[in-house]
């Protein structure tokens, strides 16, 4: 009986972690770790996917027009700022390159 009621938490766990993994769920994308959504992209962001291939970094205050890396990477995701806007490093905001602060004076 105990191995039932164990078989059964596990078939119900798996169905809402199936359920929570849904595309209607993360309209906006999601970061994922070995296919597994870890973090839904909030607004104002999107999933950034290339596949096996190479990475262009996102778009920053410090690097508005970021060019691809020669490195080659599988199963990378993130949730990248939505053009026109920049990543703020120091706040992790996206924001429009007007509104970025200065850059720190070394």
């Amino acid at each position: 009986m105990i191995l039932l009621w164990i078989l059964y938490f596990f078939a119900f766990v798996t169905h809402l972690s199936a359920r929570s993994q849904s595309p209607e769920d993360h309209s906006r994308g999601c970061k994922k770790i070995n296919g597994l959504c870890v973090k839904e992209c909030e607004e104002g962001t999107y999933n950034y996917t290339p596949g096996c291939g190479p990475i262009t970094p996102e778009a920053t205050c410090n690097n508005p027009y970021p060019v691809p890396q020669n490195v080659k990477k599988c199963d990378y995701s993130e949730c990248y700022c939505d053009p026109p806007t920049v990543r703020d490093r120091r706040s992790g905001k996206c924001m429009t390159r007007e509104k970025c602060p200065l850059p720190l004076l070394a």
